[in-house]
């Protein structure tokens, strides 16, 4: 494959803006806490029905990576007063991170002119690959309940009054609430005039977003890609995981707080959901060097498999192809890579899945690994952006962020191994310095999609 530059990033999450991530992922600083107690993991609290209410309400698991709402006007609206931001606005939470994380990923590329909207000679040869793994699941759910109420209300005249109302309050549900939205929508905010895509891949939407963009610019139908995905949580999708808890879907170990989330522990018990949004621009290397615009990093392969086994329960081989396919395509062998971000959710089946089919590709060596939801716990959809922004962070800075919260390792994965001290793998707890040429970052969802990429230096 021939390397693609990675021009500019940008994320939001519990912590914040990129800086503010990073910092807290550098130092442990865990973004998991008690869910505010209130509406607001709707789309919107002013047309949250009670039904999605109450669907929080019994939620088994009460602790998150939360983005404050008014955190989040702040980032997003005290931009560019010449910015077109009224369907930002109207828009659901989701998109809303996802402009927050584009808009710094522009900025840092230097790509955005004095109107904030892209530079007027790139806007043909730029498309945006972006969505989220859920979508607006609250939006939907609202309507769903408001007209469950209005049709159960006796008086034919206020009926339609309250439908009248109803159709006003969601005039732009339909096209705000699909996941695809923030592409569209962002597409039309910053003028990004070449192909809107939205790959969706439940866990690895996000990766899966990146890749798809990678092709678009191999193939020769643009210049630069944005890409990326984006979370909001959502009261329904919770109740939703939380129906395969049994399984070890969403942690239930709310007292735990900031260490709930534990990839690679014994006492973890399935993943912490979270929210936000992450964002990398692709450019041909060749446009990156005559614009001047030097690279954070260096996108050099992609992967991508499916188990075709079990919706939940991920497969080793089917993990390990992936991998293997993308350290191929970066013409790498496996001795080349020098740290693995691993996807590490914290759930039973996952991590040790993960570790042997590491193992399965990188053989015996202790080759350092780090687990991101550790600290920023599991962002479904936009994992795949936020993490890839860490990873381009980790190479530009040369270091491996620490993964938190290990207090009990998993043993050695492979079965001659359980009764003797492991070798494999290396997970440092610390920050520590590295120096690292090539990245391999995983990334696996339900339904057996794999999407792994290698980053380079």
């Amino acid at each position: 494959m021939k390397r693609i530059a990675v021009v500019g990033a940008g994320m939001v999450t519990a912590h914040g803006r990129s800086k503010e991530t990073w910092s807290a992922v550098c130092n442990g600083r865990s973004a998991i806490a008690e869910l505010p107690q209130t509406c607001e993991l709707a789309a919107d609290e002013e047309r949250i029905g009670d039904a999605a209410f109450e669907c929080f309400r019994e939620c088994e698991t009460t602790i998150g990576g939360y983005l404050p709402r008014e955190c989040l006007s702040g980032l997003v609206f005290a931009s560019r007063p010449a910015l077109a931001v009224r369907d930002i606005e109207r828009s659901t939470p989701p998109t809303q991170f996802a402009f927050v994380a584009v808009h710094e990923a522009l900025l840092t590329a230097r790509l955005l002119g004095e109107d904030g909207t892209l530079l007027p000679r790139l806007a043909e040869r730029t498309g945006i690959s972006l969505g989220s793994g859920i979508g607006s699941s609250s939006r939907v759910g609202d309507l769903a309940s408001r007209l469950l109420q209005i049709r159960r209300e006796p008086n034919e005249e206020t009926r339609q009054k309250l439908f009248r109302t109803l159709l006003r309050s969601h005039l732009d549900s339909a096209a705000t609430a699909l996941p695809d939205a923030s592409s569209y929508l962002l597409a039309k905010t910053f003028q990004l005039q070449g192909p809107t895509n939205c790959t969706i891949n439940a866990c690895a939407t996000g990766a899966g977003n990146i890749r798809h963009a990678a092709m678009e610019i191999l193939l020769g139908y643009v210049d630069v890609m944005v890409a990326g995905g984006t979370e909001a949580l959502s009261a329904i999708a919770m109740k939703a995981f939380n129906m395969y808890a049994k399984s070890g879907a969403l942690s239930r170990q709310n007292g735990l707080g900031p260490r709930a989330s534990r990839p690679f522990d014994e006492a973890r018990d399935g993943f912490v959901p979270a929210e936000g949004a992450g964002v990398v621009v692709l450019m041909r290397e060749e446009l990156a060097s005559d614009l001047q615009i030097p690279p954070l990093a260096y996108l050099e392969g992609y992967g991508a498999s499916n188990d075709a086994k079990h919706l939940t329960d991920p497969d080793v081989h089917g993990q390990s192809r992936a991998m293997k396919e993308a350290i191929s395509m970066a013409g790498l062998t496996p001795e080349d890579i020098g740290a693995v971000k691993a996807h590490g959710t914290s759930t039973k089946n996952g991590d040790v899945a993960e570790l042997r089919s590491i193992r399965q590709v990188l053989g015996e060596r202790r080759c350092p690994i780090w687990a991101p939801k550790s600290v920023l716990g599991h962002t479904v959809g936009a994992c795949g952006g936020i993490e890839t922004v860490l990873a381009v962070l980790a190479l530009k800075h040369q270091v491996i962020p620490g993964t938190i919260n290990i207090e009990n390792p998993i043993p050695d994965c492979g079965e001659e191994h359980l009764h003797k001290e492991a070798c494999f793998p290396k997970i440092p707890h610390r920050t520590t310095e590295a120096n690292v040429r090539h990245m391999l970052l995983n990334y696996f969802g339900f339904g057996g999609q794999n999407v792994c990429l290698v980053l380079g230096k």
